[in-house]
């Protein structure tokens, strides 16, 4: 039997349910709702926005209960374990704009319980923070936070034997919480722009149990990360601009070797050509582990990528995205240094159709390449969901989840798909 965790760092860019490093922000253009038609009678006018209004603040609740089906609960190669289940899914978003501070408070959960299979059950859940302080027309203050509890999956290596055979021993859902906060001031001139930021995001693992009732530790892959970052550039039309951004980043690991990464791009972007707003840049990137390691060391190269978005009509975004990354890990031996070499694809698709139709999809691809091990992982996601609403508060939402993991090391393979089908309401 085979019962392996291999890694840890910041989550692997394929778990299920944590954010991929590096993060790219998601390119999406506001969008005027207000010129519905009026013959349409699930229109909502500006008069008529749904929400709660207390003071100075508007209050969006909304909840998804329904039904549940997932081919995969363990992500398991040889002997994956199926079950319908019950989904619940809370939120809430509170906003307050007094024109020179603008905050937003969402707070977002998800409870899923497998009825045919025991030890599965899940909870994920966040509250994101964010305030904006507009100190002068052209001088802002920005902070974000976030506390969250989530899933960490596709690290575990479960139901694994000898030959290739299953044990029926499964690593229960590994969970973690994080925690981040970050800062950034932002300043703009009349054909120039600049900002500095930094901030920190912090991993606590709890240890895994297995369905045979043992306890696997997690507490080596606990880190702490900083960052700091500065971007300045200059407008050479109206909407068009160049710009440059150094990051630093320090990976500090509760067992095991510290990490410092460090990058440099620089490119050219547009807020308004036609239909499109985007960017694309270049650059030079170096991730390297303190004298204590004993694997690969340091891992350097040039980097490019970009993001663009098309909106082609005011209920339709589309937009498209690629990166590349260098992100240290260690194995649990504890001074083993490994760096991974990622390159990502993704696209997403909003449409939002007089607010009684709301699509919404993204698709990812990646390649994941470890320095340690000769291990590279092919990883393909999509997420789909879709809501026709009946009423102005209350809908039926489809929602379909993909994972596949395809590894040249096949105990990491598998393949996992969830679909949720239930009653949406907002209030």
């Amino acid at each position: 039997m085979a019962l392996l965790l291999l890694e840890r760092g910041a989550p692997a860019a394929y778990a299920q349910s944590a954010t991929s490093a590096p993060s790219v922000d998601e390119i999406k253009t506001e969008v005027d709702k207000a010129k519905v038609r009026n013959s349409d009678p699930f229109a909502i006018s500006e008069q008529k926005n749904l929400g709660i209004t207390a003071g100075d603040w508007i209050i969006l609740p909304e909840m998804t209960i329904g039904t549940s089906y997932d081919d995969n609960l363990f992500n398991s190669r040889t002997n994956p374990k199926a079950s319908w289940g019950f989904d619940v899914q809370p939120g809430v978003t509170l906003k307050r704009d007094t024109g020179i501070h603008n905050t937003t408070l969402s707070l977002t959960g998800d409870i899923s319980t497998p009825v045919d299979v025991s030890g599965a059950d899940t909870f994920t859940g966040a509250a994101d923070l964010k305030h904006v302080y507009e100190i002068e027309r052209d001088l802002s203050l920005t902070y974000q936070g976030e506390v969250a509890h989530r899933y960490d999956q596709g690290s575990a290596v479960s139901a694994t034997g000898t030959g290739g055979g299953a044990t029926g021993v499964y690593i229960e859902p590994i969970s973690y919480m994080t925690y981040s906060s970050s800062l950034l001031l932002d300043k703009s001139f009349n054909n120039a722009f600049v900002s500095a930021g930094g901030g920190f995001q912090a991993y606590h693992y709890n240890n895994a149990q297995t369905t045979a009732g043992g306890t696997v530790s997690q507490s080596g892959r606990d880190l702490i990360q900083y960052s700091a970052h500065a971007r300045g550039g200059l407008r050479f039309l109206s909407d068009d601009y160049v710009f440059i951004e150094p990051t630093v980043t320090q990976y500090d690991y509760q067992q095991g070797v510290p990490a410092t990464g460090y990058t440099v791009t620089g490119g050219v972007g547009s807020d308004h050509l036609g239909l499109f707003r985007g960017e694309i840049f270049g650059g030079y990137q170096i991730v390297e582990f303190g004298s204590g390691a004993s694997g690969s060391s340091q891992l350097s190269g040039g980097t490019f990528g970009g993001r663009v978005a098309w909106t082609p009509t005011k209920d339709l975004v589309i937009s498209l995205q690629a990166a590349q990354a260098l992100t240290p890990n260690t194995i649990l031996s504890g001074s083993t240094g490994s760096i991974n070499k990622t390159d990502t694809i993704s696209a997403a698709v909003t449409y939002d159709y007089t607010r009684r139709i709301n699509f919404n999809a993204t698709a990812s691809l990646s390649n994941v390449n470890y320095t340690v091990g000769s291990r590279d992982d092919k990883i393909s996601q999509i997420t789909m969901s879709a809501t026709y609403y009946l009423t102005e508060r209350a809908g039926i939402r489809l929602e379909y989840d993909f994972a596949n993991v395809n590894s040249n090391q096949p105990i990491y393979d598998y393949e996992r798909n969830r679909v949720i089908l239930g009653i949406h309401i907002r209030l």
